[in-house]
């Protein structure tokens, strides 16, 4: 229900989505199975899940809450551990909430920030045709790895 509520929203196609649980169970695998379908398929659209569970027995810790989460965002403690680690789950929300405004791209991993593809046909037309005469090739910048590649290349070092 949550998917299609999130997905559904047109005016909001470049915001992430994220769901957060916060659930208390004294029961052993009591939460995981029967929302582990939706959770993957959630997870699958590209969406993130935050799980914060406050444990009522410290000897039961496994109740498959943790498993709905996505990697490093499931959070547990009891009254026996103290407080939850507000800067952990503040971290957190500040990588799943990671996004690009309108027109421009993510690089390939979250955080490390966005591109935006200009197509002036004038500018490229001319900058086509130096690299030609270099016998060279204008690269497509889609990723930060591509990026530090051509950055850090041999060539443009040697060029500066």
């Amino acid at each position: 229900m949550a998917t299609k509520d999130l997905y559904g929203m047109k005016d909001r196609t470049h915001v992430p989505k994220v769901i957060v649980i916060v659930a208390s169970s004294e029961h052993e695998k009591d939460l995981y199975e029967p929302n582990r379908d939706e959770a993957d398929n959630f997870k699958g659209m590209g969406g993130h899940i935050i799980t914060i569970e406050y444990t009522q027995n410290p000897f039961k810790q496994d109740t498959g809450l943790g498993k709905l989460a996505d990697e490093g965002f499931s959070f547990s403690f009891t009254n026996f551990e103290g407080a939850l680690k507000m800067k952990q789950l503040l971290k957190a929300f500040c990588i799943a909430n990671c996004f690009c405004p309108r027109h421009h791209e993510p690089y390939e991993y979250p955080g490390n920030g966005c591109f935006r593809t200009i197509n002036i046909p004038a500018i490229y037309n001319m900058a086509a045709r130096n690299c030609e005469q270099h016998y060279s090739f204008m690269p497509k910048v889609e990723s930060l790895q591509k990026a530090k590649f051509l950055n850090l290349s041999e060539y443009y070092l040697d060029s500066l």
